[in-house]
Parts: C-alpha cells; structure tokens; sequence
C-alpha cells in the first residue's frame, strides 16, 4: 500500500483498552480522536491510554473528522460509556457504519438491548441504531 506508520493522522478505536487500542504506540506523533467519557472512566484500568503519549482530542458527541462529512465518529455508548463507531461515506458505495462492541449476539439486535455485561448509563441501556445519520 505504501503507507509508512508516520502518514497516519488519527488512529481510531471504538474503546481504550489494550486488546482494541495496544498498538497506538506505532503511531507516537497521531492525534487520538476518543470519547471523553471514554477516556475519563475510572473502570478502564486495562486502557492503553494511560501510558501514551500522543496528543489526544476528548470528544463530547459525534465528530466529522474532515470536515466534509466523509468520515464522522459517532458517539455509540454502551459497551463502554465512550464507545465510538465510525460512519464512513463512500462515493461508489454509500455509507458504511464500523463498530466493534455494538452489538453481541443476533438476539440484542432483535430485542434492541445491549448486553447485560455492558455499562448502561440512563437512555444507553436499550440499542437504538435508527437515530444514525445515514
């Protein structure tokens, strides 16, 4: 492909944790584009956050990423209370949503409830992906 670790800008994860983000140490001068409530929660004691050094972005909400709306971060909270999906508009395709974490099993899509081992926090308790900007 040809792309050297230093081309890239913002590389995304949809939570902090080790097994999901570990390897942004590849990338030490990208900016990190994450939640702030992600980042803030005092639960991720396994996050890779805490001994990086690269800049970082707390987002309050969902976030066009150029400024074009090619590319927007959706707050998708849940799994984690900043858990985030990436919402991608192709020009031959359309749009594409990216998660990881969002849903589980086929039956917390039917019933549009996240997992019982989820944070739920108030109105994140049940799934509700017909708010998603497509």
């Amino acid at each position: 492909m040809g792309v050297k670790p230093s081309d890239i800008k913002y590389p995304l994860s949809h939570i902090l944790i080790r097994t999901t983000s570990g390897n942004v140490e590849m990338f030490p001068q990208a900016m990190l584009l994450v939640q702030k409530a992600e980042y803030e929660w005092p639960n991720r004691s396994a996050s890779a956050a805490s001994s990086r050094s690269n800049p970082v972005k707390k987002l309050e909400g969902d976030y066009d990423v150029f400024g074009d709306g090619s590319v927007t971060i959706l707050s998708t909270p849940g799994h984690t209370p900043g858990h985030q999906s990436l919402l991608v508009k192709l020009p031959k395709t359309g749009a594409i949503v990216l998660s990881g974490d969002a849903v589980h099993f086929k039956s917390n899509w039917d019933n549009r409830r996240v997992p019982s081992i989820n944070h739920r926090q108030g109105k994140h308790g049940n799934l509700d992906c017909s708010a998603l900007p497509m």
